[in-house]
């Protein structure tokens, strides 16, 4: 279990970090009155991008991120998806996209 994982440096300065990986899912956790799921969703590949990118950076120390999930108490909802079920294209664009603005 890690608590406020940190992906590198852009997580800095996106102004941005991740709540809790547990047993390789990253969760993020949400209060809001409405769910908004594919936002949710958008947030954690974002973090898992970063995670991948900076694989030899000394705050991430390689962890395996295998899952995305998010759980809302206020609905005591969880959701969570296998991060292989995401579609490759997208995640390697992003990861592109990101390497630039590095």
């Amino acid at each position: 279990m890690i608590f406020n994982p940190n992906f590198g440096r852009l997580m800095t300065e996106i102004k941005a970090d991740g709540d809790i990986i547990i047993d390789g899912c990253l969760f993020d956790f949400k209060t809001r009155k409405r769910q908004n799921i594919a936002e949710d969703l958008k947030q954690l590949i974002v973090y898992e991008t970063l995670n991948e990118i900076n694989k030899g950076d000394i705050l991430v120390k390689g962890v395996n991120i295998s899952s995305l999930g998010s759980f809302n108490p206020r609905f005591t909802d969880v959701f969570t998806v296998d991060i292989n079920e995401i579609n490759m294209e997208y995640l390697t664009k992003l990861k592109e996209y990101i390497k630039n603005k590095k």
